[in-house]
C-alpha cells in the first residue's frame, strides 16, 4: 500500500519534468536573426531557447527561416530574466551581480561547464532566483555550439598554474633536507 502512494505521488512528478506546458510566449523570425539575437531581446536564455526548440533549431542554429514562429517559453518553465555575456564577465561576477549562487547558475543553464570558463561574448544567461529550466524532448540538457565568431567572454589563468612551490619541489622521495626538523614530535605537543 505505502509504495502505491509513493508511486503515485511520484508520477506526476516524473511527467511534469519530461512533458511541457502550452506555449506562452511565441517569435516570428526575421531577416538577420540568430539565437542569441531572439534571446537578448526576447529575454529568453540561449538555453531555453535551444531546450525549448530541440529537433527543430540545429544546434549551431543555421537553419533559422524567416517568418517561421517559434516558441520562446512554456507555461510554468519560463524564465524572463536573463543576462547577455559582455567581455570580462565571469560567473562569479554574474551571480554576485544577480544575487544567485553559482549552484543555481548552473542549474538555469545546463550548458555551462562546471569550471564556468565556456560562457561566450553575446550569450544570454538565466538568472531567475528559481530553478526554470523546460524540459527537453529526450530528458537530456541540449548541445549548444557558440556561433563560430563567438569570444570568450573572460580569459582568465586556468586553475591549475604552476606556483614558487611547484618549481622548487622536485620529485625525489630520497630528498634527506626536508623541512621536518622544525616540526615538534607528537610528544611535544
Amino acid at each position: 500500500m505505502f509504495s502505491k502512494s509513493i508511486l503515485a505521488v511520484t508520477l506526476p512528478l516524473l511527467a511534469s519534468s519530461a512533458i511541457a506546458g502550452p506555449c506562452v510566449r511565441k517569435y516570428t523570425v526575421k531577416a538577420g536573426d540568430t539565437c542569441d539575437k531572439i534571446s537578448a531581446e526576447q529575454s529568453v536564455s540561449t538555453y531555453q531557447l535551444a531546450a525549448i526548440n530541440a529537433g527543430y533549431i540545429d544546434e549551431l542554429c543555421h537553419n533559422l527561416a524567416i517568418d517561421d514562429t517559434i516558441c520562446i517559453g512554456y507555461e510554468n518553465e519560463d524564465c524572463d530574466q536573463t543576462y547577455v555575456v559582455k567581455d570580462g564577465d565571469t560567473c562569479s561576477a554574474i551571480t554576485a551581480n544577480h544575487g544567485i549562487d553559482m549552484t543555481l547558475l548552473l542549474a538555469n543553464n545546463p550548458q555551462i561547464n562546471d569550471n564556468c570558463t565556456n560562457i561566450y561574448n553575446g550569450e544570454v544567461l538565466n538568472v531567475c532566483k528559481d530553478v526554470i529550466v523546460p524540459p527537453t524532448p529526450d530528458g537530456k540538457p541540449v548541445e549548444i555550439t557558440p556561433p563560430a565568431n563567438a569570444t570568450p567572454a573572460s580569459l582568465g589563468t586556468p586553475a591549475n598554474t604552476n606556483t614558487q612551490q611547484d618549481n622548487n619541489q622536485q620529485d625525489d622521495d630520497n630528498d634527506d633536507h626536508d623541512d621536518d626538523e622544525s616540526l615538534p614530535f607528537c610528544d611535544e605537543l
